[in-house]
């Protein structure tokens, strides 16, 4: 990819997931899952790799940590301008008072954190699909980044307790506590859809969605049969019995 030096770093998750940021100092980094690690084959790791270092070549990296670090901003303002749950409205909370100018506070943080997570929806989408591009270009494997984010989608749990505006960082949109697995409304999700994905890269191996499915099955049944598959135990060798000492 033409790249300096970039940190890998695991991200000690039963999930399968990945994301490139930029550490302190400007230096790129990309994580990786446990869950991933342990659940993909090795060319499916590459083909991650590649996608992240992709988004790093490309310049996304950059930009989708600004826009998800603007969201994050915006929403902690909001959010340290509302009440208490079942704190009743009071002079403390002067938002409350029409004209108040920490009202006008909260409603700007309101209205540009909708408008960061619209722009960073929009910016996400077009770059994750160029980055599956790239990901193709740097190791020749549609088939093994399909199978990937196949197998990320099926198994897309919680990671942790972070900013949901940071979620066009990840390989996937991780799943919000309470809602594993369940997929977020068209509108408000950061990446293009999981069948959009999965089309495009299976077309450009001349294969279907259908085949990746395949793929994966196949995968998962050689991997369990080789589980139980195991030669007869040998007994350890005897040793000859020590003789009394006289």
């Amino acid at each position: 990819a033409g790249l300096p030096r970039v940190d890998p770093l695991v991200l000690p998750t039963f999930s399968l997931n990945s994301l490139a940021l930029l550490q302190p100092g400007g230096r790129p980094a990309i994580v990786v899952s446990e869950g991933l690690l342990a659940e993909c084959a090795r060319d499916e790791i590459e083909a991650v790799v590649a996608h992240e270092a992709a988004h790093i070549a490309r310049g996304d990296t950059t930009i989708l940590t600004l826009v998800c670090g603007l969201s994050s901003f915006f929403e902690r303002l909001r959010d340290s301008l509302e009440p208490e749950a079942g704190v009743p409205a009071s002079p403390s909370y002067p938002r409350r008072s029409a004209g108040g100018s920490t009202g006008f506070l909260y409603l700007a943080a309101f209205v540009g954190t909708g408008v960061i997570r619209l722009l960073g929806v929009f910016v996400s989408r077009e770059r994750e699909l160029l980055a599956d591009a790239a990901a193709v270009e740097f190791g020749r494997s549609p088939m093994a980044l399909a199978r990937a984010i196949y197998k990320a989608q099926a198994r897309n749990v919680f990671i942790g307790d972070f900013s949901q505006a940071y979620a066009p960082l990840f390989l996937i949109a991780p799943s919000t506590p309470g809602e594993a697995g369940a997929p977020a409304p068209r509108w408000t999700s950061s990446h293009p859809s999981f069948e959009e994905r999965i089309g495009l890269l299976s077309g450009m191996a001349h294969q279907t969605p259908a085949a990746v499915a395949e793929q994966v099955r196949e995968a998962r049944a050689l991997r369990k049969r080789s589980r139980t598959i195991a030669g007869p135990a040998v007994p350890p060798p005897s040793l000859p019995a020590e003789k009394p000492a006289e």
